[in-house]
């Protein structure tokens, strides 16, 4: 990492040198993510940012990336109209503070806080570009809820679990349940099958009155840029359903 040297005997000291300061420290930092991203654009989630679908709405959590190798803060949003398949991107926002009269009686704000936001308006930053640098111990969480469906998608580690809570199902339903996720990163998304692959599991059906377990198979493969997760109860049952099941992708 570049330094500023100090010596002894009132040495000067330019506005120059505040500025090769605060460069070295963001250079090195740079350096740092290139190498764990592999890329020359440093771009990466270092924490959080996690979307959630609900009535027409999805909104992401706070969290922390990289942006050209500089480390900025994501603000959380109260929600952005749409759906999780839309295309997101990330904007960098300044604030400016710390203002000051100079001797040429000029007044200047000498503080810049640098924030991001996710927007739909397109900017140079898609959100599906950036790898999420979690390895394998942090979590990754993909949440869809919807019309009394609300579906997780986890990653802990190695371990990919998936999990559902539904209302009864209606004549005009062919599947327990489907759905597409986007946002997965390719490095993410290359470890699920090609072709279509099945785990038999169990759901837990609740009429109001009893309880029962009926056998359950989750299909998943990847398709393009998207997981594709179906399942289907092995008979018929009325009432509201729960599962979970851990994806063998490890």
């Amino acid at each position: 990492m570049n330094k500023f040297l100090t010596f002894e005997g009132q040495q000067p000291l330019y506005l120059g040198d505040i500025d090769f300061a605060a460069e070295a420290v963001r250079d090195a930092f740079k350096q740092l993510l290139k190498g764990l991203t592999g890329s020359d654009g440093a771009n990466a989630i270092l924490r959080g940012v996690n979307a959630s679908a609900h009535n027409q709405n999805v909104t992401f959590s706070a969290g922390i990336v990289s942006i050209d190798g500089e480390i900025l803060p994501v603000e959380a949003n109260v929600g952005i109209n749409g759906s999780l398949s839309d295309t997101f991107y990330l904007r960098v926002k300044s604030t400016y503070g710390g203002s000051r009269t100079f001797m040429d009686g000029n007044t200047h704000d000498c503080w810049e806080t640098r924030t991001v936001e996710v927007t739909k308006d397109e900017t140079d930053y898609p959100l599906a570009s950036f790898r999420r640098l979690l390895g394998g111990f942090g979590s990754q969480r993909w949440h869809y809820s919807q019309n009394g469906f609300d579906f997780w998608l986890v990653k802990t580690g190695l371990v990919w679990m998936v999990s559902l809570r539904r209302p009864a199902m209606t004549q005009m339903e062919e599947h327990f349940f489907e759905v597409s996720v986007p946002g997965i990163q390719a490095d993410d998304l290359s470890v699920f099958p090609t072709s279509e692959a099945t785990v038999l599991t169990t759901a837990s059906i609740d009429t109001g009155s009893s309880l029962s377990v009926e056998g359950l198979s989750v299909k998943y493969y990847r398709d393009g840029g998207e997981l594709k997760i179906q399942m289907d109860l092995d008979g018929t049952a009325a009432g509201s359903g729960s599962m979970q099941v851990v994806l063998p992708v490890f």
